[in-house]
Parts: structure tokens; sequence; C-alpha cells
């Protein structure tokens, strides 16, 4: 068996992962580039280290969803006082709150007679006299206490080397490791759910940011030139069309509202296509979030190149009012879809009145 180190590392530049026994499980490398896992339960045999007297394998996990469509992963279930006993330790649990976010915690313990349970999650260390936002590990926490549905997030889609206990010690160590750097709280870069993903799969992955990401690049510079030239496109043929038949400007209004709706279509073809585990009603409620985006965009993506066409020259004011519709449409259209999409989860997911 041909055993081989980790680039750039030495054992002295390692986390170790430990069990409930103290008993090395797997390491870490302490540079974040760098960062190779090699565990016991490591899916790579071909390549080991010796570690303490221990074989460690290496193990890798590459993310599955690179284009996400949900806020978080789509396998879930909702949890209420009837099915709480499901819940176990590793666990990935998360709240969906009012404002559409959700709060990532990770279970370490239960206590099946008081039904409460033992949670890792990032909170305010209020404990150490101050406010700073960090890992935390809780003991006897409520989880039906949270704010907004609870939920619990499932993983079938990952190694086998994630054992209950290498989830934990990641949980563990990087519970230490909170209060430094790279570690502490980023809502971009280091939120509750990278943390929760980071200990079930070894891969920090925040799903809400990368669905952010995906609708902020409608607002960036190469985006925004091409809506322009979008613009330009669908008002020179409502120009047309107004010229061919001597129709006023809502002619053109109209053809910039059947552009969007066109594009609409194409992305709620690519929701209805998606992966047959995704819940229907997850669909379901992705689709009514994209009809409002469209709604946001064609209605003040029309209103504008009406308006500007009336105060201005008709192909110039068309132009720069479609455009700026459409930046403003694009703003209120993800806000508001977030906020809707947020309230038709929270209702589904409460539990039927008897």
């Amino acid at each position: 068996m041909a055993q081989t180190e980790c680039s750039r590392c030495n054992k002295f530049k390692f986390y170790k992962y430990r069990d409930e026994d103290n008993e090395l499980i797997g390491v870490r490398c302490t540079k974040k580039k760098y960062g190779h896992e090699w565990l016991t339960t490591g899916d790579q045999r071909e390549q080991s280290i010796v570690f303490e007297a221990k074989t460690l394998y290496k193990y890798t996990f590459k993310d599955p969803d690179q284009t996400p469509i949900f806020q978080t992963k789509p396998d879930r279930d909702v949890i209420t006082a009837e099915n709480l006993s499901i819940l176990k330790k590793g666990d990935n649990i998360a709240w969906l709150r009012k404002m559409g976010i959700w709060h990532h915690a990770l279970i370490a313990g239960v206590n099946r007679e008081n039904r409460t349970f033992s949670v890792y999650h990032f909170q305010s260390d209020k404990e150490s006299g101050g406010n700073k936002v960090k890992v935390v590990y809780q003991a006897d926490f409520d989880v039906l206490q949270g704010e907004g549905p609870l939920y619990r997030i499932n993983y079938g889609d990952i190694p086998s080397a994630n054992t209950v206990e290498i989830v934990l010690a990641r949980a563990k160590n990087y519970c230490s490791l909170s209060k430094r750097g790279k570690y502490c709280y980023n809502f971009f870069l280091n939120n509750c759910e990278n943390f929760v993903t980071y200990c079930k799969t070894g891969l920090s992955i925040s799903y809400q940011w990368k669905l952010l990401k995906q609708k902020l690049k409608g607002f960036g510079w190469g985006s925004a030139i091409r809506c322009f030239f979008q613009y330009v496109g669908e008002v020179s043929v409502a120009e047309l069309i107004e010229l061919t038949l001597k129709a006023s400007n809502v002619v053109g209004a109209v053809a910039v509202v059947i552009t969007e709706f066109i594009l609409c279509l194409y992305d709620v073809y690519h929701i209805v296509k998606g992966k047959e585990s995704v819940d229907v009603k997850d669909k379901a409620i992705q689709i009514v979030g994209r009809i409002v985006e469209f709604i946001c965009r064609a209605g003040l993506g029309a209103g504008f190149s009406y308006l500007f066409g009336v105060l201005f020259s008709s192909f110039i004011g068309s132009v720069i009012g479609g455009f700026f519709g459409l930046v403003i449409g694009m703003l209120v259209g993800v806000w508001l879809g977030n906020r809707i999409r947020s309230a038709l989860s929270s209702c589904l997911a409460m539990p039927e009145v008897q």
C-alpha cells in the first residue's frame, strides 16, 4: 500500500479529529487552501498516511449542486412534536426564519426524557461576556422553540466516510477554532450553513449564498451591458412594430412583456426538469417566486419603457427607460420573490389542525 504525505504539510500542521473515547479518527491540514482530510474511513485507499501509529486514508468530496435553485438542500423533512423522535446525533437541523434566511445547527446529543438536544451552531457568545458570534455548544436546547418551522436536512448523496463520529469530531474541532480569523462568523464566507455542511461533508458550502450570488450576477457590469443590449433589441423590435402598424408606445411595452414572459418560461422549464429527488412543493414554491420576479421585471421594464418613450424621443427614451426598469424590477423581484418563497415554505411546513 502506497503511503503519501499531504502536500506542503507535515505532522505538526494538522488539526486532529477524536471520537468520544479520545481515539484519533482523522486529521485535517491546517492550511485551508491545501486542507486535505485523512480519515480512518477515508474513501481513497490508495493514498494514506500514518499518524500517531494509525493509518489514515485520504478523503475528498465535491459538491454535486453546482447551480442551485434552492436556498438549502431540497431533500428535507418537516419536524414537529409528533415526529421529533426521528432526530439523532449528527443530524443537520434548520429553521426557516421570517426574512427567508435559514439558520442551521448540528445535533450533538439527544435527551429522550425531556425531549431536548445538545447542538453546535453559530451564536453570540454571551457566556464569555462578549457578543462575538462563534460556534458554541448548547445543551438542553428545545429545537421546537426556534424561530420559524423546523426541518431536518438530509444528506443521502454523500460518501459513507462521513460517519456520525467524524461529523461530530469536525464540529468539536471547529468549535475550538471559531474565535480565530478565517473561522469567525462571516455572513458571506463562513455562516451557519457553511459550518454544518462542512461537518456533514468535509466541504464548506452555503447554498443560500450560492443562490444569492447567482441572482446578483444580473447586477454586474457585464450583465448590465447584456441587459442594456437586450432592451435595445426588444425596443428596436417594438419600434419596428409601432412604425409598421402606426401604433402607440403601448405596443412596444407589450413586446417587452412578451420577451420577459419567454425568459420566465425558460427558467420555469429548467426548474420543472430539475432533479427528480426535489419535492414537488419545493419546485412549486420556486416557480411562484420566479413568476413574481417576472411580474416585477416585465411590469417595471414595460412601464419605464413606455413612460420614457413618451417623455423623450421614442427610441432612446424607451431604451433608457426599459433598461432602468429592468434593473429596478430585478431588485424588487428578487427581494419580493424570496419573501413569498419564505412565506409559502412556512405555510406548507405548518402541521394540519385536527
